[in-house]
């Protein structure tokens, strides 16, 4: 990654379905990567009052809510991210029947920023 210490890894809200609940990491996760990590992993959770796990949940487990990502090395979502957001290094999910399209139009937009797959 960026080669800073701590490494930071964001877990964006999910934004795509006003029904979408599901989480990248449990709040069980975020804490076994604080404890492995040793000092050298930050996780930082964007708010969302609809995720199936709350922000205080990801709180007592050792992450910092809040809003601004941009501080992150790498980005971890169960769909897509806004374009705006992606950092260096993201993780999403993309299902069978929507995954080629939408991964193309992640592609196209990011490769122009300097990102590569």
């Amino acid at each position: 990654m960026s080669g800073r210490t701590p490494t930071t890894i964001g877990i964006v809200r999910e934004v795509y379905s006003k029904w979408e609940r599901r989480s990248p990491l449990t709040p069980e996760h975020v804490k076994r990567l604080l404890l492995v990590g040793n000092g050298k992993v930050k996780v930082v959770v964007q708010p969302s009052r609809k995720r199936v796990f709350t922000d205080n949940e990801f709180l007592s487990a050792g992450a910092v809510v809040m809003e601004d990502l941009s501080s992150c090395d790498a980005l971890l979502g169960v769909k897509q991210v806004k374009v705006r957001l992606a950092c260096s290094y993201f993780m999403l999910w993309i299902g069978w029947v929507d995954g080629w399209a939408v991964g193309q139009r992640m592609h196209s937009a990011l490769l122009p920023l300097g990102h590569s797959f």
